[in-house]
């Protein structure tokens, strides 16, 4: 009988052959019945031990599967996020050239038009500059024929142009232009 192959049925069934001053045969019987009883009790407890580490290990091999899943959504979810992280700057980029190409825009058009006010600007200031010249000349050549008409009041009429009459003499000239 080899080791690994006793049962606790076995032992309890074992009978021993006799000899004179031998084992006393009913110590021998409840040893062998107890031995019998806590060799099944460990039978039992490994066999349970056993069913246990098999569920065991597979809710290890199910957790190990868990792991790789988590890793792998986890580096997928990093992924993504430096992918998106990435679109959020391309997009950031591309609104700021298209900003900066919108103010360089309005900028030209900006000194576009200031130029075009400063040169209308300046085309009202020579506009301006001959029509003060032309009535001028206006005010001369009716000056000149007021003067015909009444020599003192072209003095008058001068005065007037360069703000420099009397209060009264606007009327005195009125009154004589009028006789």
């Amino acid at each position: 009988m080899s080791e690994g192959s006793l049962t606790p049925l076995q032992i309890e069934k074992k009978t021993f052959g006799r000899k004179f001053r031998g084992y006393d045969r009913a110590q021998v019987d409840a040893f062998l019945a107890a031995a019998a009883k806590e060799m099944d009790r460990l039978l039992n407890r490994i066999r349970a031990l056993e069913v246990s580490e098999k569920g065991l290990t597979s809710e290890v091999e199910r957790f190990r599967g868990m792991e790789t899943t988590l890793k792998e959504a986890l580096l997928l979810a990093q992924r993504t996020a430096d992918e998106t992280r990435a679109l959020a700057h391309q997009q950031a980029d591309h609104i700021l050239n298209e900003t900066r190409a919108r103010c360089a825009s309005m900028q030209t058009e900006s000194e576009q038009s200031l130029a075009s006010l400063r040169t209308e600007i300046e085309r009202l200031r020579i506009d301006r500059d001959n029509l003060v010249v032309q009535l001028k000349s206006l005010v001369d050549d009716f000056a000149a024929k007021l003067g015909k008409l009444a020599p003192t009041s072209e003095a008058a009429v001068r005065m007037e142009i360069d703000g420099d009459a009397p209060v009264g003499a606007v009327a005195s000239r009125d009154a004589a232009v009028e006789s």
